[in-house]
């Protein structure tokens, strides 16, 4: 019935659930009831389930009343009734159903701040998320889907990508210097280190953590590694303390530089030591004189006589085409349908894309069903999609047509072709499960 890891706080005998008797139990996270002669848990409830929404709420029978009853109400409404029938009598009965009531008054503050930090970081991730806040408003508000369903499927892209972004606690570089050898008393040195070191170890040393998986227990003993892990590290990190170096011995040749711009600039290409010589000048002016003798009479560049592309006839036939109402502008009317409808109105249908979107998105994913757990998401997500289409995509076409009638027809014109293409494959997926029984 339990796990390893789950302890038995409280059994409590002679409780009754639904006409059946069996034995109550109170666990780390859960409370359970087990129906007598039977191995398998009835009924569970675990503390950590409680919804964001909703905290358990416990109910006790009036004292005096016949029947000892503690009843567990959860937060969709759905509630257990125990009832204590200790054969000792009433006065059992009640120290039975006050003992189990002090421990789950002891357990249940812990799971509810648990909750409560749960709904912060929820909410901060709507604040921080404007997007994921409206599709909350339009699906969850509007019981197009629940709040579990919410969490769980649409938002897990901006969980996912809010804890990817988490950075990890950084390490000191200077940990490794905290770490002194010790003598063990028998002319050797020995060295502490403990479960948080090692793992600051391996975040800083990756090809380390990668060694160590290669070669423990396999090749060498776990002590053995870091004994000679943490002496390479002196040697790296004393190296350069060591006497026997000459720091001020210098082998290497002297720079002599006979030319500081060579050096500096590297090499100039077709550099030379050489002046030009006068007859070199004389050349060089006669071009330059060449060149620049047509620049007054603006020969220099042969102009090209301008040719009309175009006749003006044409051109303003053309442009007449391509005025509104002319047979090149046929598309204008919807192309601009952004500049005919007013500003509140586009963020409204922008919602309603981005929902209608989120909404299609599961629905085809659920296809081809081939698990139950396909078809039953797939029956989920196509009965959303309808109360999603009379919660909200019907009363926004009911506004449009009453106040931009012009424009209505146009406006959900795709969205709803995309719904009726998913009914049309609901349909059909229905019809074919029929004819294969």
């Amino acid at each position: 019935m339990t796990t390893s890891s789950e302890d038995v706080l409280m059994q409590v005998g002679q409780v009754r659930y639904k006409k059946g008797d069996g034995t109550l139990y109170v666990m780390n996270e859960r409370i359970a009831w087990m129906l007598d002669n039977r191995d398998t848990v009835s009924v569970s409830h675990k503390y950590a389930d409680i919804n964001i929404l909703f905290f358990v709420v416990q109910k006790i029978s009036p004292e005096g009343k016949s029947k000892i009853q503690l009843q567990v109400v959860l937060h969709d409404g759905s509630s257990s009734i125990f009832h204590f029938v200790n054969r000792n009598g009433q006065e059992a009965q009640i120290k039975d159903r006050d003992d189990v009531k002090e421990l789950l008054q002891q357990l249940l503050p812990k799971f509810k701040r648990k909750v409560n930090k749960e709904l912060e970081e929820k909410n901060r991730m709507l604040q921080e998320n404007p997007v994921l806040l409206q599709l909350y408003r339009d699906l969850v508000i509007t019981q197009v889907i629940s709040s579990e369903e919410f969490w769980s499927q649409h938002a897990a892209e901006y969980t996912q990508a809010k804890k990817s972004q988490r950075q990890e606690i950084g390490v000191n570089s200077a940990f490794l210097a905290d770490i002194k050898p010790q003598t063990d008393g028998c002319n050797g040195l020995k060295y502490n280190l403990t479960v948080d070191i090692i793992e600051c170890i391996f975040k800083t040393y990756p090809a380390v953590k990668r060694k160590h998986q290669e070669n423990v227990p396999h090749k060498m003993s776990e002590s053995d590694f870091w004994t000679k892990f943490l002496r390479i590290q002196e040697k790296l990190i004393y190296d350069d303390l060591d006497a026997t170096h000459d720091t001020n011995s210098n082998s290497s040749a002297p720079l002599n530089l006979n030319h500081v711009d060579r050096y500096l600039h590297g090499p100039v290409p077709g550099y030379s030591n050489t002046e030009p010589t006068s007859e070199e000048l004389l050349i060089t002016l006669n071009q330059l004189k060449k060149e620049t003798s047509g620049w007054l009479t603006g020969n220099s560049i042969p102009r090209q006589l301008a040719t009309s592309l175009v006749s003006p006839a044409a051109a303003v036939s053309a442009l007449g085409e391509l005025t509104p109402g002319g047979s090149l502008m046929k598309g204008f009317r919807e192309e601009s349908l952004g500049q005919l409808i007013p500003k509140d109105l586009e963020k409204e249908l922008r919602n309603v894309y981005v929902c209608t979107c989120e909404l299609l998105r599961h629905f085809w994913r659920s296809f081809p069903p081939t698990t139950p757990q396909l078809e039953e998401k797939a029956i989920r997500m196509h009965e959303a999609l309808h109360r999603f289409h009379s919660a909200k995509l019907k009363p926004f076409e009911d506004r449009v047509q009453r106040d931009f009638s012009a424009v209505s027809q146009h406006l959900t014109s795709h969205l709803n072709q995309l719904l009726n293409t998913a009914y049309r494959k609901f349909a059909v997926w229905q019809q074919r499960k029929m004819q294969m029984r």
